[in-house]
């Protein structure tokens, strides 16, 4: 089977993936700095800096694996595929599977650091990034699901919703979390604890499935639904109500709603 507009499919892909990149790169950088990892590398809060643990180091390694068998899977794959090479189909089914099994465990082992460790900032955003995982694993029970039934439109209709919550972590980080700490909020303000972040990326990522699903599948072959995005608007819409609540739409609040202890995940600040 053929792409639809390869080229496009291409570059919506790398787009993803650049994306990915760009927001997790400072949180490298720093971290071969000083030893630690912080979803916000710029202000760099110390109750909120994560340890190099074995976890830690088992999330990131498999994040720059997942990101390589991604240009793999979604890049050269299909292009030698097209040429009718078995050893290309053979191969992209292998590092499917292995694939398959490195997100399944991927995801439990981010569950856990979220549950363990919290994200900084709002305690929605503990839900976030287990709400996150729970999509990857989503579209990737029915892609998998879709090879059974040798539904090959099914399969790459599902993948291309498991490239968008798989770049989520990093394309919120880039388009959201670092430019608004960067040219927006002053230093005493860490965007970890605003509202807005994910009214700011969630229509990126709702394009962005769309554009890919279209030049992977075309239109009369694409199964996107505005029920598809259901989950994106409601998301849109709760992150918008929280900071119009408490004052903290791209800014901080002075009485946050939903607010983490520093340093407790879970653990809500209490006002008097």
């Amino acid at each position: 089977m053929k792409l639809h507009k390869p080229e496009l499919f291409v570059a919506s892909v790398l787009a993803h993936l650049l994306l990915t990149v760009a927001g997790f790169a400072p949180a490298v950088i720093t971290y071969l700095k000083h030893g630690r990892w912080w979803v916000n590398p710029i202000t760099q809060p110390t109750a909120w800096a994560g340890q190099n643990t074995s976890t830690m180091q088992f999330h990131a390694v498999v994040t720059a694996i997942w990101l390589v068998m991604c240009i793999f899977q979604f890049v050269l794959s299909p292009y030698l595929m097209a040429s009718g090479s078995k050893a290309a189909k053979r191969s992209h089914r292998t590092t499917g599977y292995i694939a398959v099994v490195l997100l399944i465990v991927f995801v439990g082992n981010a569950v856990h650091l979220s549950q363990q460790k919290g994200v900084a900032g709002k305690v929605v955003n503990n839900g976030i990034a287990i709400a996150a995982g729970g999509m990857m694993l989503w579209h990737l029970y029915w892609a998998m699901s879709a090879v059974r039934r040798h539904d090959l439109v099914g399969h790459i209709n599902e993948m291309c919703g498991l490239l968008c919550w798989v770049c989520f972590p990093g394309m919120v980080r880039a388009w959201a979390i670092l430019p608004l700490q960067l040219f927006i909020l002053d230093s005493g303000c860490d965007s970890m604890s605003t509202s807005g972040l994910m009214a700011a990326t969630m229509p990126l990522c709702a394009t962005g499935l769309a554009v890919t699903r279209h030049a992977a599948l075309g239109p009369g072959r694409a199964r996107t639904q505005w029920g598809d995005f259901l989950l994106f608007y409601a998301i849109i819409i709760a992150d918008v109500c929280l900071g119009l609540l408490d004052g903290s739409l791209f800014a901080c609040s002075e009485r946050p709603l939903l607010e983490q202890q520093p340093g407790q995940p879970w653990k809500l600040v209490t006002h008097a």
